[in-house]
């Protein structure tokens, strides 16, 4: 439908291994470190974020970028899912230090 309108390359959400709302992680398939790790990052950006804005940066990612590759919250998921195989707890810094590849100011997604 979407198609039909000039939308091209669209995510093909049936056939992502998961996807997150808010905190609900709803998995295809069984979890893996890496793959419960990208969720995990996803409920940490909706948790800074909020509903609307993660909406907002997710479409103007996608609509600026031209692909789900390109959408900055899953660049962030991705690069964090990467870490040389840190235990999954460990990926996420207290408060107290510095949030790099994290939302900052509760908008800011660095890289």
């Amino acid at each position: 439908m979407l198609e039909g309108l000039g939308f091209k390359n669209l995510p093909d959400f049936s056939r992502m291994a998961a996807i997150t709302f808010c905190d609900l992680v709803v998995s295809h398939e069984p979890f893996t470190g890496p793959l419960l790790l990208h969720e995990l990052v996803h409920v940490e950006q909706y948790r800074q974020l909020g509903v609307e804005r993660f909406a907002e940066l997710y479409v103007n990612g996608f609509l600026s970028g031209g692909s789900y590759e390109e959408i900055r919250l899953e660049i962030n998921a991705y690069g964090l899912e990467g870490t040389s195989g840190m235990p999954v707890i460990d990926a996420f810094p207290s408060r107290k230090k510095s949030r790099r590849g994290f939302v900052r100011n509760g908008s800011r997604i660095n890289e």
